[in-house]
């Protein structure tokens, strides 16, 4: 079972002023992501106009591009026998204007290693039968969090022992974070303190193999190089397939470095 990562939170904190304008990535493959997970977000509103108030109007005319090619919702209701909706929600680069910034219900939420950012707002009737967007980000916006692992300093990496694992036996897997920057990286060791494992989003039980007295100590990694370690965690009594999700306890600008690890249990 694919857990639920919660990103918001986090994401809204990073969106602070900076020096400097800064380039939105928006290579091709960056520009089809943001693209999917707008299409995704836009079908699941159409999908579920019928069940919610103020949805009535919403249809394909809806959705538009901004001026990088990406796409945008914007949806005003107009039935006056429902109760007033309104929703936009785009993908912008992280120092653009929001378009939605004067709007009541304003938001904007941050991956700086995209240099990207959603902007959006929602009106709705508190206390009614009305679609709340912000769960809807919450779910696709996971896809570009996780995307952006890729272009940070600090890689994370974790590699399952074998292919399939027998019901009742322990999981074992290494773990590695290595320097993909240019620099060195004063970082600190693969403890029990600094990696942190979930398991349909709760915590999981993983623990190093023949653990040494080290506790967190610093280490500085030049480019290139990575530590590793190798974890056992709890078995399973039936045959599942699933994930772990790793993250460890290092920020850069806001953003931990993580990594989920595909598990197979077999009979």
């Amino acid at each position: 079972m694919i857990m639920k990562k919660i990103f918001l939170s986090i994401m809204m904190i990073l969106l602070v002023s900076t020096a400097f304008a800064q380039s939105p990535r928006l290579d091709e493959e960056t520009k089809k992501i943001c693209n999917e997970v707008m299409t995704a977000i836009f079908t699941d509103i159409l999908a579920a106009k019928n069940r919610y108030d103020g949805l009535s109007g919403f249809d394909n005319p809806a959705l538009t591009q901004n001026q990088y090619g990406i796409y945008a919702i914007n949806y005003k209701n107009q039935d006056p026998n429902s109760r007033s909706y309104e929703v936009g929600l785009t993908i912008l680069g992280i120092d653009d204007p929001s378009p939605y910034a004067k709007k009541e219900g304003n938001f904007a939420l941050g991956f700086p290693f995209l240099k990207l950012k959603f902007v959006g707002y929602q009106m709705r009737t508190m206390r009614s039968r009305q679609l709340d967007v912000e769960g809807l980000i919450q779910r696709y916006g996971q896809r570009l969090s996780d995307y952006q692992q890729k272009y940070m300093p600090l890689k994370l990496v974790i590699e399952r022992t074998k292919d399939t694992y027998k019901t009742g036996e322990p999981i074992e897997f290494t773990v590695s974070l290595k320097n993909t920057s240019m620099g060195n990286l004063v970082v600190k060791d693969l403890t029990d303190s600094t990696l942190f494992f979930l398991y349909n989003n709760r915590a999981w039980g993983a623990t190093e193999v023949n653990p040494g007295t080290s506790s967190a100590k610093q280490i500085i990694l030049k480019h290139g190089e990575s530590i590793s370690k190798r974890y056992r965690g709890n078995g399973f009594s039936s045959p599942k397939e699933f994930e772990i999700y790793v993250s460890y306890g290092m920020t850069f600008q806001g953003v931990k470095p993580t990594n989920t690890m595909k598990v197979k249990v077999g009979p």
